[in-house]
């Protein structure tokens, strides 16, 4: 939707995010809050591209790209 010039990528991402529970009348969350519910998705836009990096989903990692760079000692990046 973004490449098509449709929609810039913040609301795209708000279509796709916030947006369904409003519509499903599903409880949604005011913010990030100590002890509240968080899902996350880390991406990367690159090239007019989206590249999911890491999905995180009730505090658990449920996919993490192959070539994600994992934090080593001494604040050196290291691939894992």
């Amino acid at each position: 939707m973004t490449a098509q010039g449709i929609c810039t990528l913040s609301e795209a991402w708000e279509m796709a995010s916030t947006r369904p529970s409003t519509y499903l009348s599903l409880p949604t969350c005011e913010g990030l809050k100590l002890g509240a519910p968080a899902d996350f998705v880390f991406f990367r836009k690159q090239g007019g591209h989206i590249q999911i990096r890491k999905t995180i989903k009730a505090g658990a990692v449920v996919y993490t790209s192959k070539d994600e760079v994992a934090p080593c000692e001494y604040g050196v990046d290291c691939r894992g």
